[in-house]
């Protein structure tokens, strides 16, 4: 029942029922049960955030585990002890504990007691900024994991391998071992992990400006939105790769991208996504000087925005009507467009400052009248 109680976070429950197995190993003189009951009684604790009441109670469980000779959980305990004297700080004896429960679960063939220490001792080592005393570490428990088949852990320690390389600018190193955790996430068919690497892949592609790797990701992130459904992600994915084209002025494609989001924004019934999306298409039509699809696209997104109350964006559409009608050199039509936008916007934005100093020098160069 303990555990039960300890698996619902029903802590109080767990250490009457942790307390009352302890009286009857007790009474039993079993002493292997009252050590391993004191660990479970350390776990709540812990969870507890009772640190210092988990140590004590952890040490009381050491010594009798010792006494029965459990070289399991006293490995287990060692490497648990180890972990809460790192986040009480004390890491030079969380490293000592470590090391102890590494030697003793490497002695008995413990490879899970192991893969914890090494793993432990590579966050403490992390943690202090000895970063390649971190990577080594993680090695070892990798090639642990690895040659016993353990592919969960494998995958948790390359994850974990990748944010430290990433940490240190090392992105080819973190991409390699992205790639490793894929195949395995893939042979497992885990969509959702895949998934997740392959955001973090885009995140480290964009930081090197690679936007062709950060488009092939995003072509089987937008399969795996559509095959589940996914509106919201598939919008999203759209909108990024179309401002990828436009940064990599392919307009023509990035207007066809933004195209197939206002569908999907459509679908989904999200009237500001339609809006910032026609913003976007505006964008592009007025680059390419079709003033006239600009100026309705702008219009559209402009009318979307008034009826949803978005000031804001009201004002940023107006804005680029006006910008359009300047380009042109509709002085009169952009003025009027810029007067709107002035009057949603607020007074102290970078936008506003600049719509003001247009209409000043729009008022200035008006020929004067006698």
């Amino acid at each position: 029942m303990g555990r039960i109680h300890l698996q619902k976070k029903c802590f109080e429950d767990a250490l009457k029922d942790f307390d009352e197995a302890k009286k009857i190993f007790s009474d039993l003189g079993f002493k292997q049960g009252v050590g391993v009951t004191l660990m479970h009684k350390g776990v709540v604790y812990l969870n507890q955030g009772r640190l210092e009441g988990a140590l004590e109670i952890n040490e009381e469980a050491l010594e009798i585990l010792r006494e029965s000779n459990d070289e399991h959980n006293e490995a287990l305990i060692l490497a648990r002890m180890a972990h809460l004297y790192d986040k009480l700080g004390r890491s030079d004896e969380a490293l000592k504990t470590y090391d102890i429960a590494k030697k003793i679960s490497h002695e008995i063939g413990d490879v899970n007691t192991e893969g914890l220490s090494l793993i432990g001792i590579a966050v403490l080592y992390s943690n202090l900024g000895k970063w390649k005393e971190a990577l080594k570490a993680y090695e070892v428990a990798l090639k642990l994991f690895q040659n016993h088949g353990d592919k969960d852990s494998e995958c948790r320690t390359l994850m974990s391998l990748a944010i430290l390389y990433r940490q240190h600018d090392c992105w080819e190193d973190a991409i390699k071992v992205y790639e490793d955790a894929l195949k395995i996430f893939r042979y497992n068919k885990d969509k959702e992990i895949e998934n997740r690497v392959l955001i973090e892949m885009v995140d480290i592609y964009a930081k090197q400006d690679r936007w062709d790797e950060v488009l092939k990701i995003y072509e089987i992130l937008l399969k795996f939105a559509r095959d589940i459904y996914d509106l919201d992600k598939e919008y999203i994915i759209l909108m990024n790769m179309g401002r990828i084209r436009l940064k990599q002025k392919c307009e023509d494609e990035a207007l066809k991208i933004f195209e197939d989001a206002f569908k999907v924004s459509s679908a989904c019934k999200d009237e500001h996504r339609k809006n910032k999306t026609l913003m976007d298409m505006g964008y592009i039509y007025s680059q390419q000087s079709h003033w006239d699809v600009a100026i309705r696209t702008f219009g559209e997104a402009l009318k979307g925005f008034q009826a949803l109350s978005d000031k804001h964006n009201e004002a940023l559409a107006s804005m680029n009507i006006a910008d359009v009608y300047n380009r042109q050199n509709q002085d009169d039509k952009a003025a009027f467009y810029f007067k709107i936008a002035r009057e949603k916007l607020n007074p102290d934005s970078p936008e506003s400052k600049s719509v003001i100093d247009w209409l000043n020098n729009h008022i200035n160069n008006q020929p004067s009248h006698i």
